[in-house]
Formats: structure tokens, sequence, C-alpha cells
């Protein structure tokens, strides 16, 4: 069993500092180099920055949230 920590995302064995740094490292290298570099698998490299992603999405609001109707030119369609 893995303690809970308050650096850390529960059941993850990194801090958040580092998963954050991986998943900054994946946006401008790939896979294979982050995970060299940050002496990881490549697997774990890309487990870590999906991890990452999916709690940066669900921090985010919905540009649809609210939205009742929407409208449509079919003149500006082409």
């Amino acid at each position: 069993m893995v303690a809970s920590v308050p650096w850390a995302e529960p059941g993850s064995r990194f801090t958040r500092d580092f998963e954050a740094e991986c998943a900054w490292l994946m946006t401008v290298a790939n896979q294979k180099t982050v995970s060299g570099f940050l002496h990881v698998s490549w697997r774990t490299a890309g487990t870590v920055a999906r991890r990452v992603a999916e709690r940066v999405k669900a921090s985010m609001p919905s540009p649809f949230d609210g939205l009742h109707a929407i409208g449509v030119d079919e003149t500006s369609h082409r």
C-alpha cells in the first residue's frame, strides 16, 4: 500500500513537481528522450504525461458549460 503524502497524487510514485516536469518535457521532446533524461522507463514517461494531462483537463472549465443553443449560418458553412 502506498502512503498518501501531500506532495504526490494518490497512488503515484512521483512528486507533482516531477510529473509536471515530465509532462512539460514531453511538449518539447519525444517520449524516448524524456525517459532517458529523467531515468524512467519509456512507458512510465508516457503514463506520467497522460496523468498530468488528465488532471489539467479535469481542472479546466468547458467552453460549452451553460450552452443552451447554437446557431448555424448556412451561407458561412463553406
